[in-house]
């Protein structure tokens, strides 16, 4: 299952193995989200990780107020976007 790097400052702080109870989980501020994070600019319930029957995983931005963006690039909110092995994730200004 995959699992994420947190960086900060370019240097790993933790791993994050989340536990997958359905085919996606829930990333944002509040802490029943699957993936919590604290930061100001990232929204209550701010994107979804998706995985698919065929092992494909993907990011889905929920309309949040300060965007979702994959290799730097800011991605279009309520559209699937494939991720691949190494891609650097940020939600919001985080």
């Amino acid at each position: 299952l995959p699992y994420f790097e947190v960086l900060k400052g370019g240097v790993i702080i933790e791993e994050v193995r989340p536990k997958w109870k359905e085919s996606f989980l829930i990333c944002g501020r509040i802490p029943i989200c699957d993936i919590s994070m604290e930061h100001d600019s990232i929204s209550r319930r701010h994107a979804i990780i998706q995985s698919s029957a065929d092992g494909g995983i993907f990011v889905f931005d929920l309309e949040s107020k300060h965007g979702t963006f994959v290799n730097k690039k800011k991605i279009i909110p309520r559209t699937y976007v494939p991720l691949k092995d190494g891609d650097l994730i940020k939600f919001g200004e985080s």
